[in-house]
């Protein structure tokens, strides 16, 4: 598994070529137990062509690519030569970004070895994962929101989602009603996409019961953090929205009668 930062994957300045080049950076340097280490530009272009012989044009391709990255800071690294540089890898640790994203390095290999514009195919790949809610392990986002990250119509961006589910990385629960969004997220993980995709737009029916048990299930949540309180996704996807609509009643309270103080509930556990 290997980090990459969600300020690199959604930056404006580079390009996705750019972004597939770090990726196979860190794929590189991921084994490497020095504070710096070589990469040469043959060698890098075999990890992500899995060619021997590669062209002058790619050569130099990957070399303005490097020098962008540098240049604007996602790698520390300088110039040995012409087709070699050597990368300190201080800023390639994951702990200096405060939001990333984990993926197999197999999957970027696979996106970059098929033939539909790979280096895309993979920023978009690595955008949706940025989405993804770490509770419900889904996301909700528009394929108009994903175009206007990169520029691109929702035609196209829908065309490298196809890319993505083709190759079994991802999942697309596309709904049926048209006022509820298409879910997406890692195709391992298709049975909570389900059952979001099924649930949005349908508001549940909660008895007193589970509204006591859906409280207890936040406190625990806020005491111990969504990734060790033991619940399902699709639970705590539940105890999510029960927790929205106790605070827009809590909302609508506060607005009858302003002298009530409202304490809403924090929904920022659940992220």
């Amino acid at each position: 598994m290997i980090y990459i930062s969600n300020t690199l994957i959604k930056s404006q300045n580079i390009d996705d070529f750019d972004v597939a080049v770090y990726s196979f950076c860190i794929i590189k340097t991921m084994s490497a137990n020095y504070t710096a280490t070589t990469i040469d530009i043959s060698d890098l272009a075999f990890h992500i062509y899995e060619k021997i012989q590669i062209s002058n044009k790619v050569r130099d391709k990957l070399n303005k690519s490097m020098n962008r990255l540098i240049d604007n800071g996602f790698i520390h690294a300088e110039k040995l030569g012409r087709n070699k540089f050597i990368i300190y890898l201080d800023n390639l640790n994951v702990s200096n970004f405060e939001y990333f994203v984990s993926v197999e390095p197999a999957d970027l290999c696979a996106i970059m070895r098929q033939s539909y514009e790979p280096a895309s195919v993979l920023r978009q790949y690595l955008l949706v994962l940025s989405t993804i809610n770490s509770g419900s392990k889904c996301s909700t986002y528009t394929l108009d929101w994903y175009g206007g990250i990169t520029g691109r119509t929702i035609q196209t961006v829908s065309k490298y989602m196809s890319v993505l589910e083709n190759l079994g990385l991802i999942y697309i629960y596309r709904s049926a009603d048209k006022y509820a969004a298409n879910v997406y997220g890692r195709a391992q993980d298709k049975a909570a996409i389900d059952f979001i995709g099924r649930k949005n737009g349908k508001p549940a029916r909660i008895n007193a019961n589970s509204k006591r048990r859906f409280a207890q299930m936040y406190n625990h949540i806020k005491k111990v953090g969504i990734k060790k309180c033991g619940y399902a996704p699709e639970e705590v996807v539940l105890v999510h929205e029960y927790m929205k609509q106790r605070n827009e009643e809590i909302r609508q309270m506060a607005a009858a009668q302003p002298a009530i103080q409202p304490e809403y509930y924090d929904l920022s556990i659940f992220a």
